[in-house]
């Protein structure tokens, strides 16, 4: 019997020792993952009020602490999205990674991870990732939107525009997806559908200054120098209100604000302070994509300026940077051909086009040089191709309504004018052009309906319009159609609001004053322009021009 009693009184005493271990270590394993989800909290907390790093240093000691498989994929996702934030995406990988182990249905660890393969370039993992994450959740938005801007960037607008509209649904308080929508109508040239974006993200977010710097370009396309200019200037007072005195001097914050003020002067025609701003961000260190983009800017102002020689160098030195800069070669396409390099230029329009085979502006300044040299087939295709990658671009149907013209082909020609005024109302190329067609087919009263009133319209561009107006009044075959005065009149306003910059014009004044029997003053002008040229194919032309004024004959086409 005392046997059994002793035998009992163990067993007990082990019961006892054991519940008390189990207790003990149950007691502190609780109070060691409370501590655990204090620090989480505390990192969750970091994280939301944008101390990225404090984030994650919190969350890394939350992760030293025993939490629950739940618990510890939540730190996981909240460390790799801070992650994120510092642009230290591979370890932001290994966390959403981690994550997923703990919980393989997580909706957020496949958003997360997708964006910082997105951004470390592994797109087809990354959009593997995304679409993941919409199939586990049909309202994650950042999903949405960040397979709508590999797309975007992918220049898939449409299909991005799909993808952006279900990130506006699921997110409607953001103005981020409608920014984005707003650069993807901008991409396939819908400017009013883009405008209405913008403005949606402004209404969003009225301290967004994205929304209107991009607004800004979306009028300057438009032609609305006004409204592009205050949207420019609301840009930079946002983006320099939303930073201290000190951190603006640091390179990140100042090139942003720099950029938006080069911006606006190029919009304003101050194409020193353009350059000068751009001298500005070049004296920091950039990424090489960055210095890229600045130094081909500053090349678009030296040309601008007519300064065909350093924009050359620019564009050079942008290609250097990043020779996969599509832009820097197109640019640089216009500067030769200026230059009377056109062979030059055809090579760097088709390098533009190797490297973004949609690249719509690309092959409507081929075929325009290439109409200018008389190809008129390979202008024929290069811009139908335009018109099919982005058939609401107004310039290329004006462009083919030219190489009809070219051809004798007055109906198509009015074909595509017609098209072109629909696209944009203010196209007085579109109404010149139309008007030729018309002479051509001897329907008078037709070409002076669209000539009506070109001279005291609000135009977008006066230069041109007056250009144009001036050259069809000096030059059409049709004597009704001519009115010499008139012609003087407006190439002189041409080469006034150009600074007597653009040879083009100032044959077209030479011209005018033929038309006006002035023939000293042609041939004066003439030459002048020809001092300007380098062309062999366009100076041919001038010369035959210069040899009618030199016998006191008038120019016709």
């Amino acid at each position: 019997m005392r046997k059994w009693i002793l035998i009992i009184v163990v067993i007990t005493s082990v019961i006892v020792l054991v519940a008390t271990v189990v207790f003990g270590l149950t007691a502190s394993w609780l109070i060691r993952n409370r501590q655990g989800m204090a620090l989480a909290n505390e990192g969750y907390a970091a994280g939301f009020r944008g101390d990225h790093d404090d984030a994650i240093r919190t969350l890394t000691a939350a992760l030293q602490k025993p939490l629950l498989t739940k618990q510890r994929g939540d730190v996981y996702v909240n460390r790799g999205t801070a992650r994120n934030w510092k642009a230290q995406f591979q370890d932001a990988i290994g966390d959403f990674t981690a994550a997923l182990r703990d919980d393989p249905q997580s909706a957020n660890a496949y958003t997360g991870r997708g964006y910082a393969l997105y951004r470390t370039n592994q797109i087809d993992k990354a959009l593997a990732d995304l679409n993941q994450a919409i199939r586990l959740d049909a309202n994650s938005g950042f999903a949405y939107y960040y397979r709508g801007l590999i797309f975007y960037n992918h220049k898939e607008f449409e299909r991005a525009l799909g993808d952006i509209d279900e990130a506006v649904r699921c997110n409607p308080e953001s103005a981020d997806p409608l920014i984005l929508r707003g650069l993807c109508y901008l991409g396939i040239n819908d400017l009013d559908r883009a405008l209405a974006s913008f403005d949606g993200a402004i209404a969003t977010n009225p301290r967004s200054a994205d929304a209107y710097q991009h607004r800004s370009h979306a009028y300057a396309r438009k032609g609305d120098w006004e409204k592009s200019k205050h949207d420019a200037e609301q840009a930079i007072h946002l983006k320099s209100a939303s930073v201290s005195s000190a951190s603006i001097e640091s390179p990140a914050t100042s090139y942003g604000v720099l950029f938006d003020q080069e911006n606006l002067a190029y919009l304003a025609g101050d194409y020193d302070r353009a350059i000068d701003l751009a001298n500005q961000m070049l004296s920091v260190k950039l990424k090489p994509a960055q210095a890229s983009l600045v130094t081909m800017r500053r090349g678009i102002s030296y040309f601008a300026k007519g300064d065909l020689n350093h924009a050359l160098q620019d564009y050079n030195e942008a290609i250097k940077f990043n020779p996969r800069n599509e832009t820097a070669y197109c640019n640089r396409a216009g500067d030769l051909e200026a230059q009377g390099k056109e062979k030059e230029a055809l090579q760097d329009y088709a390098q533009a086009i190797n490297l973004n085979p949609k690249y719509v502006l690309a092959y409507l300044y081929r075929g325009s040089l290439h109409r200018v040299r008389g190809e008129l087939n390979e202008a024929m295709v290069d811009v139908t191709k335009a018109i099919e990658l982005n058939p609401k671009e107004a310039r290329s149907f004006v462009e083919r309504a030219r190489i009809n013209l070219a051809k004798n082909q007055a109906e198509p020609a009015i074909a595509d004018c017609a098209t072109a005024l629909q696209l944009d109302p203010k196209s007085i190329e579109a109404r010149v052009d139309r008007a030729k067609a018309y002479v051509m087919q001897k329907n008078y009263a037709l070409a002076a309906e669209d000539l009506k009133g070109i001279e005291n319209a609000n135009l977008a561009k006066p230069d041109v319009a007056m250009n144009d107006l001036a050259w069809f009044q000096a030059t059409c075959p049709d004597a009704r159609m001519r009115n010499g005065r008139r012609a003087v009149e407006a190439a002189m306003k041409a080469c006034e609001l150009s600074y007597w910059k653009n040879w083009g014009y100032i044959d077209t004044l030479a011209a005018a004053y033929g038309e006006n029997g002035q023939f000293d003053e042609a041939i004066k002008y003439e030459t002048l322009a020809l001092q300007m040229v380098n062309s062999r194919t366009v100076r041919t032309k001038m010369e035959q021009r210069l040899g009618l004024y030199k016998q006191h004959k008038p120019y016709r086409e």
